[in-house]
């Protein structure tokens, strides 16, 4: 479970909105529930948890979620089940609850991730990358950061260049540079995400060596690196193709995540058309990761 809370998540009662969704569209309804007052969502498989203050008239969020639910499905012509059920929880420390919910999340022999607050495991392995996701995506327990992460070590090298799209808590960025990049860029269109990323260099140690910004790829001009990352989604992944393969360095390599198995044959396809080779696809249950260099 990913609990992503927001600064208003304090000691106090919620109501507690449950919303089955698949995968596809879930970014977009948990964006849509925080832009109506979530003070945090908990992320679980094909389910969103999402909490409201308690003095909120649940008519008020169901209402305008079962439109917005609808309208998504005539976009995406889709008959998915989707369903909601509420229930007011008493009050508890919610920060201090998300916190005991996380747990250091082996990635690899050589690498594990964990919150900043628990004590290094003894022994511990080569790389231990301390990160505290706050309000932005990126606690290493999500299939998708998991597998850019295990592509990441497979393919950093000293002093690599590396650029690390929609970078939410930083941890891609981090970990290539705690694997031995030379520098990494990192940007996100959310600007706690951003500060997030620098909050999180700083507790590992690699400030000097990433620079993370609010903003777009149109920042990046003259730019190329040997390594770039994006674990964002099938839409996102598309529109930013040819740009990502734009700032490619001679054959480097471009690691994309967020993508489902059922759109392995449209982001293969994307790849070819803007001079990217798919070198290996992994996956865990229904997530992909490619690796796929410049020709």
């Amino acid at each position: 479970m990913l609990l992503k809370v927001g600064a208003r998540m304090q000691a106090r009662s919620f109501l507690q909105v449950r919303i089955r969704v698949n995968a596809e569209i879930a970014e977009a309804v948990s964006n849509f529930l925080f832009e109506n007052g979530a003070s945090g969502i908990a992320e679980q498989e094909n389910e969103l948890l999402a909490y409201f203050d308690a003095s909120v008239r649940e008519k008020d969020i169901v209402d305008p979620l079962n439109t917005y639910l609808s309208s998504l499905q005539q976009l995406l012509h889709t008959d998915a089940n989707l369903t909601i059920a509420t229930e007011i929880l008493p009050q508890r420390d919610w920060n201090e609850e998300w916190k005991k919910s996380l747990r250091p999340i082996r990635i690899t022999d050589n690498m594990l991730v964990q919150p900043s607050w628990l004590a290094k495991p003894i022994p511990a392995p080569p790389i231990v990358i301390e990160i505290d996701p706050e309000m932005a995506f990126g606690s290493g327990e999500h299939a998708t950061t998991q597998l850019t992460l295990q592509l990441i070590e497979k393919n950093v090298h000293p002093d690599c260049t590396v650029l690390d799209v929609g970078t939410g808590s930083g941890i891609l960025a981090i970990a290539a540079l705690l694997l031995g990049a030379g520098s990494a860029v990192a940007f996100d269109t959310d600007a706690i995400a951003a500060q997030t990323a620098r909050h999180n260099a700083i507790k590992n140690g690699v400030s000097g060596r990433l620079c993370a910004f609010a903003g777009t790829l149109d920042a990046l001009q003259d730019r190329y690196f040997d390594l770039i990352v994006a674990n964002v989604n099938r839409t996102q992944i598309l529109n930013m193709l040819r740009r990502m393969a734009g700032l490619l360095d001679g054959n480097g390599l471009c690691l994309l995540s967020g993508i489902l198995t059922e759109e392995e044959e449209m982001i293969s396809v994307a790849c070819h058309q803007n001079g990217l080779t798919v070198e290996s696809i992994i996956s865990d249950k229904e997530w992909l990761a490619f690796e796929t260099r410049k020709r």
